[in-house]
Parts: structure tokens; sequence; C-alpha cells
């Protein structure tokens, strides 16, 4: 395979592009964040704020799940820009003991009003099981949820602006930082879970038990007047000093995060490890080599060193593993080839041999 001649990511990556000099996308758009006037960026994203500010209802949505980036959130909106966020939570249903404390400690700390929805545990079972033959992915219903909640409760609740941590271009070689795009309402449905909860439909599972994963109509959501912003494209956006603040000033909490060296990165999900060991099966790319990657773009690690880290956890099969197989009741030479054969609908992902 190809592989960017910064990082460690290989072109399996969904929609990286290499330049002339062989470097990715995401290498070239971390280069663009470093010559942002961010000033004027915050700027803005406070004029967004004053425009969407009501004096008797809430300013806007704040999706958490308890990960990393929650707690930041909640404390830029709360203490930093005023805000009165209404809190919600869509729940995989796999939420970790450390996932748990820091979703209830984010609320506690921030005395935040809160709304969650988690499916019932069947449900998920059953999703899941056909989610990785639809989308070579064990977590559909994560992808689609995070979407779908966020934008029936925009337009029930008459809640316009929704706010996201991290920005598109921090992780994705589908962004980009020179420019401030606008965000679809219904981007987790395009870029992640690819597909409408119509293809999960059988005898097994009805509309009816998927609706909560289906979205408001486009009519709807204009009337609502939507808007779906990322803090990142306002502010530098660094993680590393995010977390260390919200570890040291909060309580946040990291922990073991299966096949990566990181202890942060979807901490809060107990199948963390399954969703990276499958698109490692799927495009060649576990969290490891994101992260390893990341930390080249830092200049913490030679490239030669995130290779050696990417190798070393990427292969490694996650304990989680065995516990997605038996909700799904299925073996892993079934899992295994519905992956391999869910290639076939990336270009990218079709790349690997």
């Amino acid at each position: 395979m190809k592989y960017c001649a910064r990082c460690c990511l290989p072109e399996t990556s969904e929609g990286i592009k290499f330049d002339d000099y062989g470097i990715c996308t995401v290498c070239r758009s971390s280069e663009e964040k470093m010559n942002i006037n961010w000033s004027n960026r915050e700027k803005r994203l406070k004029n967004i704020f004053l425009k969407y500010k009501k004096d008797r209802h809430y300013d806007c949505l704040l999706p958490i799940s308890g990960g990393k980036d929650s707690t930041f959130q909640s404390y830029a909106l709360k203490n930093v820009y005023k805000l009165n966020p209404l809190c919600i939570t869509h729940s995989q249903n796999w939420l970790s003991t450390i996932g748990r404390f820091n979703l209830e400690n984010c609320l506690f700390q921030f005395d935040l009003d809160h709304l969650i929805f988690i499916p019932s545990r069947k449900t998920i079972n059953k999703v899941a099981k056909k989610s990785v033959h639809q989308i070579g992915d064990a977590c559909w219903h994560c992808h689609i949820g995070a979407g779908s909640i966020s934008i029936q409760t925009s337009v029930v609740w008459d809640i316009s602006l929704i706010v996201f941590g991290e920005a598109p271009a921090d992780n994705d070689a589908r962004g980009q930082h020179k420019k401030i795009t606008e965000v679809s309402p219904y981007r987790f449905l395009d870029e992640s879970a690819i597909i409408k909860h119509s293809f999960f439909v059988d005898k097994n599972l009805t509309k009816k038990d998927l609706s909560h994963w289906t979205f408001p109509n486009k009519p709807e959501v204009k009337k609502s007047k939507t808007m779906v912003i990322h803090l990142g494209q306002y502010i530098f956006w660094d993680e590393h000093k995010n977390i260390e603040f919200i570890s040291k000033k909060f309580g946040w909490r990291s922990g073991k995060v299966e096949n990566t060296y990181k202890t942060y990165k979807s901490v809060e999900c107990v199948m963390a490890g399954v969703h990276d060991y499958f698109n490692f099966i799927k495009r060649g790319i576990g969290r490891a080599t994101v992260h390893a990657s990341e930390d080249v773009r830092r200049g913490l690690i030679t490239r030669e060193k995130g290779f050696q880290i990417a190798k070393e956890y990427d292969i490694q099969k996650p304990h989680a593993l065995k516990y997605y197989m038996k909700i799904t009741d299925q073996t892993e030479t079934e899992i295994f080839n519905a992956i391999k054969k869910s290639r076939k609908k990336s270009k990218y992902a079709s790349r690997i041999k």
C-alpha cells in the first residue's frame, strides 16, 4: 500500500489524497491549522452564540458521551461562553465504568440539564449483528444515533444550534481548516453510518424498532433552521492540552483502551477495541495507526517509531471481540468474511489486497 510520506496513514483511509510530495490531506490540514487567525475565528463563534442565545430557553444542544471532548465542551459552553445548553446523549448501551463516571461527573461539575436515550440491549444486539455485514463495522447504531437523536431533539425541542467538539478536519481526510465549511445535519449519516435504517429492516427488526435512528424529513429540518457547528472550527483544538486541563481541573478519568497505546479515545465504550480492530481488518488502519500519525505530526515521535507502534497494537485481537461474538451469535470466520466483503463498498478500502 501507499503511505503518507510524513505520517503513517495509508491510501485506504477514507477520503485521503496525496500531493506531489506524497504528503496526505490530513497532514496538510494540520499545517493549515497553524496558519489561521484563531482570534478572528473566535469572534465569529461569539457572534453565532449571540445570535442563538435565548432569554427563556436553552441556547443550544450539547451532545455528550462521557468521552474526552464532552467535559471540555461543557466547560467551554458553560464557563467560558456563559451559555445554557441542554445536554443530550445517545448511549450505545456499551458504556464502560469509566465512561459512566465521566458522564455523571461532567453533569455534576457544570450543573447541566441532560437527556439520555438508551436503546434496548436486544435491539442493539440485532443491529450490531447486521452492521458488520452492511458496513463492515460493529457500530452503525453509534454512528447514526449521534446524528439522529441530536437532530430529532433540535426539531422537537426547538433548539436550533447544535455544538460538537473537535473539528471534522482534526481527524478526517475529508475535512479542512482553511475555510469554515457548513456542517450538514446529516453528516453522521453520510460519512459514518453510510446507510439508512431501512437497510436493517427484516423479520426481526421493524421500522418501528429503528425509528429512533431516523432523521426528521428535510422540510422539517429546514424549517427548524438547525445549525451544526464544531468548536474546533472556531477555537484552536489541542486534545492533549484539553485532556490535561479537564483531568486536573475537573477530575476527568482516562483508562486502558484496547488496540492502542493512548488512554483516552473512546474510553467510555467497552467495544472501542472491536470497532478499531474491524477497521484494521477492513482497511489496514487501526486506532494505533491514527494515534501514531497524530504524534508524528506533533513531533513527539518519528515516522519509523509510529509504524512500530502501529504494528504492535493494530494486530491485537481485543478481548471484547468475544462479547461481540456472543451477542451476535457469529463466528470469527463469519465476521471477518463479512468485513472483507464490505471493502468493495468503498473505493478506498477496496485498495487493500
